[in-house]
């Protein structure tokens, strides 16, 4: 096929158009603008695609850049010039750094630096409020349709060996205005009315599809349904707190026709993003056990967009298309929430008495030491133990509270699976319930060993337990390890 798209740019435009249209929009204004950017810079992105080498969204984001940059609209006169737009959006919508903006433009750290603060007192706003305008105004833009970026694209490519690709057309500017809000101006009389927005696949579950409101310090957001068709492309806004951990969990209806629930894990690929953050990949069932709640990342604003890809294989089925055909999906995004505002439990009366409660009874216990009462449970603890490699320590918890756990002076907190801790890295327990944690005596796996008999230190330090719900064990290790 002649102008065929190069392998892996569909399944980038999918996944990130939106995000790019974004930031288009957030450069030129909403509407027919904004989409001949987003299609230039993909187009550019098209030809060179097989040599990009890294980043493909920040290599097309650049493009966009310096694309808006040397021909921007001229239907009105802005209070901030097409560079200093570049550089705010970049730097308080993407968070780039000074040093990674001035590359992107081509400019000198000092040139951004120049070109932020003038922008910043033309509009007579703080870097934050900006920084919150940026993101609600890109969570008001509508999605893409990502044929028409890919067909757009597409064209711009046949187009190029004729004519130079179009410059922006002259039917809107979007002016950032004092107060951080975006306006739009228009300037031509033959304006272009973008095509609605296709509808979401997803609707709100106002119930929680069985996901509790609180787990494992994290608070439930939001939670969506979706059919399960072929292919799930969506971006979902969630309401957040800037600085706030997000995670996601998921659980699938199957169809009655389905045989096993494991044809979801064969045959299905669900992925959650937010900007800068790696991704979650939730499994059916995600969330319900400890360490169930994939982290997709960080919240920068008031709101978050969530990207959503999900995708089921129909092929190599003994009746292709139907296997699915009534099955959902429930997603329920999370997000931490502070020690001080987590509904903790009531402490059980019988705690002391209760079979669930007790300490487990560990083969090859060496010694035992924790707290004996209330008043010690958030004392540190430091002891000295020698050190031989068939032994390991052994962290009990029964009750919530916070701690850290040193060895020869290192935390190994990060030993532990990350939904167990907190912001600011502390082991956390947030139930009534027995839980369980094994650590090395060897702090330094990438180093030598230490010798046989060397003394190791051992430092626990608890806070906001409610009573002597913890122990620390040295046990000896199974030979198998």
């Amino acid at each position: 096929m002649k102008n065929a798209p190069p392998a892996g740019f569909l399944d980038f435009v999918v996944a990130r158009g939106s995000a790019l249209h974004r930031t288009a929009a957030l450069l030129a204004g909403q509407g027919q603008v904004a989409a001949d950017l987003s299609q230039i810079a993909l187009a550019r992105a098209w030809q060179s695609w097989s040599r990009i080498d890294g980043n493909h969204e920040a290599h097309v984001r650049r493009i966009m850049v310096n694309e808006f940059t040397r021909h921007p609209t001229t239907a009105a006169v802005a209070t901030t010039s097409p560079v200093q737009r570049a550089v705010v959006v970049l730097r308080f919508f993407h968070d780039y750094t000074e040093v990674a903006t001035a590359e992107a433009l081509n400019l000198t750290v000092a040139a951004v630096r120049s070109q932020t603060l003038e922008a910043l007192a033309s509009l007579r706003i703080s870097e934050e409020q900006l920084r919150a305008a940026l993101h609600e105004a890109a969570d008001g833009t509508a999605y893409p349709d990502v044929d028409a970026l890919v067909t757009g694209a597409q064209r711009r490519v046949a187009a190029t060996g004729r004519r130079r690709l179009r410059a922006l057309g002259a039917t809107a500017l979007v002016v950032l205005v004092a107060g951080g809000l975006l306006a739009t101006t228009t300037g031509s009389t033959d304006n272009v009315v973008p095509p609605p927005p296709k509808p979401s696949p997803f609707t709100v579950n106002t119930v929680g599809a069985g996901f509790p409101a609180y787990s494992q310090g994290m608070k439930r957001l939001t939670v969506l349904d979706a059919p399960m068709l072929v292919q799930t492309n969506d971006s979902i806004v969630v309401p957040t707190t800037p600085g706030q951990q997000l995670f996601v969990a998921m659980t699938c209806t199957p169809d009655a026709s389905m045989e096993t629930r494991s044809d979801w894990d064969v045959r299905m690929y669900a992925s959650f993003t937010v900007f800068g953050g790696e991704g979650g990949r939730p499994g059916c069932d995600s969330g319900m056990g400890l360490g169930g709640y994939p982290m997709i990342g960080r919240a920068i604003a008031t709101k978050t967009t969530v990207t959503a890809d999900v995708f089921i294989d129909h092929t190599a089925l003994p009746a292709p298309g139907l296997l699915f055909k009534d099955a959902k999906i429930h997603v329920a995004i999370y997000g931490s929430v502070p020690w001080k505002d987590y509904p903790l439990p009531a402490r059980p009366a019988d705690i002391r008495t209760n079979e669930m409660y007790a300490p487990q009874s560990i083969p090859d216990t060496v010694r035992v030491l924790g707290p004996a009462t209330a008043d010690a449970a958030n004392k540190p603890l430091t002891f000295t133990q020698p050190f031989y490699p068939d032994q390991e320590l052994y962290l009990e918890v029964r009750g919530p509270g916070r701690m850290r756990v040193l060895i020869n002076g290192k935390d190994v907190g990060e030993r532990v699976p990350l939904s167990t801790t907190t912001a600011d890295g502390l082991l956390s327990f947030w139930a009534y319930q027995t839980e369980g944690h094994e650590f090395s005596f060897f702090s330094s796996p990438t180093g030598p060993e230490p010798e046989r008999g060397t003394p190791v230190t051992v430092r626990i330090v608890p806070q906001d337990f409610r009573g002597p719900d913890w122990r620390i064990a040295v046990v000896r290790a199974p030979p198998n390890g």
